[in-house]
Order: structure tokens, then sequence, then C-alpha cells
């Protein structure tokens, strides 16, 4: 996973998901799926992050995870489904200048 995570910083997001692809293959772990979810992001395959995140999110909220899953709804064009989740991630952590704003980008969107 240090492999995978290190490739993932550095930009190789093709190689990071090979390694982590191979290890999440042979056994299942919760960070592998959320380096495997971010690799997508980064690469702008959001159905396929989100396939990740779905997951994630339904087995504990945390604040980066919430925050990814609801860029890729916005870059679907599914705001709908981006400002719950914004909402949530704010409620956890109201500090957050960066995502106030994208949830009133998001509010305006949708009206």
């Amino acid at each position: 996973l240090l492999l995978a995570r290190t490739l993932y910083a550095l930009g190789e997001h093709k190689s990071s998901l090979e390694v982590v692809q191979s290890i999440n293959q042979s056994n299942p772990k919760r960070e592998a799926r959320q380096i495997i979810a971010k690799n997508y992001a980064a690469q702008e395959d959001w159905s396929k992050a989100l396939s990740y995140l779905r997951k994630l999110l339904s087995e504990a909220q945390e604040i980066e995870m919430l925050n990814l899953a609801a860029r890729c709804y916005l870059n679907l064009d599914q705001p709908h489904k981006a400002l719950p989740l914004l909402q949530k991630s704010l409620k956890l952590n109201p500090q957050q200048q960066t995502i106030k704003d994208l949830k009133e980008k998001t509010k305006k969107q949708l009206k």
C-alpha cells in the first residue's frame, strides 16, 4: 500500500492502480479502496471512482471521501447527489472554506 500511495502522490496513477488493485484482489482493505478511488478521480474517471466511494461511504463517513464523492457527482453533472454529501462533510468539519464555497455554488446550480 505504501508503494501505491507513493505512486499516487507522484502522479503515477496507472502504476498506482496496478499495484493497489492486485493488493485489493488478494486482501481487500478499506485503505486500498480509498487509494483506488483517488486514482480513478485523478484520472477523471468519475463513475469508477464513485463505485469505490459508495462502498467506502456505506461503511463510514470520512470527510475526505465525502468531498471526493461530491466532486465526482458534480463532474458527472449530478449536483442533487453532491449537495447532501457536502452538507454532511460540513457538519463534520464546518471550517472547510473550499467546501462551503462549493456547497453554495452547488445550491445555485440546483436553482
